[in-house]
């Protein structure tokens, strides 16, 4: 009914499977019907909001900071009219207006085909694309005729068609985009790592920081993988902290920060991986006791009768300060960590063709371009895709009706 929240919550629990296998769907897509036109709705106030701003204005007037400030304005009005966060606000506004250059995309998700998110990945990948020739970039490694002519904008929507996750439809288009125009996306990460590469660091509440950085892949995948491996070398699952929490405190041990240590609190006494397993000494008491017993059979030393010698303590001369050294303040110690390096952590690792037809892989992140995986090979360890894949060859973008898939049943087949 949608006006009687306790009826509706009531006849979805007394439904069949069979009837929410269908209804089901259904909401779903109505609710992204409704989220799609209110995401237009929110860039639209927007946009009267910016125009009343600098309504009556001069072109001399219209500057950066005035620009600036009905941006803001236009963010906070949506923020505070559709009860969303300022940031959210400027994603919904951000995302209407490149949908206005790709309406095949727009289509689908005003048509509850889309997710928010998955429009949004759709929609930033057809920008990146919007030069490519697909005529030409789609060569006979395709059979499909439908394909001549598609536009990357039709290349992404058949992507997002499929069944595949939003992290998985990233990556596709990643490895699409590089195959099709490795130029470009060299000249991106160019272009990021000049202008948006960053690291932040500022006060949060309650005694603690928010930390923000865009650092190249391999930052990313090395730093993610030294923090999984210490938290499983240094914790067990009996840990009561949670896996954030854990993390953080490696993360500062990880870069040396001092006093940070990560030691398992599970409070069992024979704990696998806490500080007492760790610190244990080779030497056990019964070695100990051996060590002792051989110490008593060797013979006493030839002169054990001798006088003891009288230790004279050497006279120390006062220290006469050189009158042209300025005198300096007493310096303060201070314990500065160090920087930890785990070694049980895989190393980082690059799938590479040698006939250069699939497109590179950083092992934790996802595909890269050719001239990205060549820096990385002094640093990363380089080896071979399997036969299989590269007998596959490469993604091609297929249009086709395909069906959707079969629902798992039961047993947990299909699906």
């Amino acid at each position: 009914t949608f006006t009687d929240p306790d009826a509706d919550a009531a006849a979805i629990a007394a439904m069949s499977r069979d009837e929410l296998t269908e209804t089901g769907p259904d909401l779903l897509r109505e609710s992204r019907k409704h989220e799609a036109r209110a995401v237009l709705a929110a860039a639209a106030l927007a946009d009267r909001v910016y125009r009343e701003r600098l309504a009556g204005q001069s072109e001399v007037e219209v500057w950066g900071s005035v620009i600036e400030h009905a941006d803001n304005l236009a963010r906070a009005e949506v923020s505070l009219q559709f009860k969303v966060s300022r940031s959210k606000a400027g994603s919904w506004i951000a995302l209407a207006d490149l949908l206005k250059e790709f309406p095949l995309i727009r289509a689908a998700y005003l048509n509850g085909e889309l997710s928010t998110n998955r429009a949004s990945i759709m929609a930033r990948a057809a920008q990146r694309g919007g030069d490519i020739d697909a005529d030409t970039d789609s060569d006979s490694d395709s059979t499909d005729g439908d394909e001549a002519g598609m536009s990357f904008e039709e290349i992404v929507l058949d992507y997002g068609s499929r069944g595949t996750t939003d992290p998985v439809l990233s990556q596709q288009l990643d490895a699409a985009l590089i195959s099709m125009n490795p130029d470009s996306v060299i000249e991106d990460r160019d272009t990021i790592t000049d202008l948006v590469g960053h690291v932040t660091i500022t006060p949060d509440v309650a005694g603690h920081s928010s930390l923000d950085a865009v650092v190249p892949a391999h930052y990313g995948v090395f730093l993610t993988t030294q923090i999984n491996a210490l938290v499983d070398e240094r914790t067990c699952r009996k840990d009561p902290r949670r896996v954030g929490s854990l993390r953080v405190i490696a993360l500062g041990e990880i870069t040396g920060v001092p006093g940070a240590h990560l030691d398992c609190e599970c409070g069992q006494e024979n704990c696998a991986k806490g500080g007492a397993a760790r610190d244990e000494s080779a030497e056990t008491p019964a070695d100990a006791d051996d060590a002792a017993a051989w110490d008593d059979l060797l013979p006493e030393p030839a002169d054990a009768d001798a006088p003891a010698v009288e230790l004279v303590e050497p006279v120390v001369e006062p220290e006469i300060p050189d009158p042209m050294d300025e005198p300096t303040c007493d310096e303060v110690p201070v314990a500065f960590g160090r920087a930890l390096v785990v070694p049980g952590a895989p190393v980082l690792t690059v799938l590479k063709d040698p006939d250069g037809i699939l497109v590179p892989r950083l092992q934790g992140y996802g595909p890269i371009d050719p001239d990205y995986a060549a820096t990385l090979s002094e640093v990363a360890k380089t080896i071979h895709y399997p036969e299989s894949a590269r007998a596959a060859g490469p993604l091609i973008p297929q249009i086709s009706d395909r069906p959707q898939a079969p629902p798992a049943d039961p047993t947990g087949h299909g699906g």
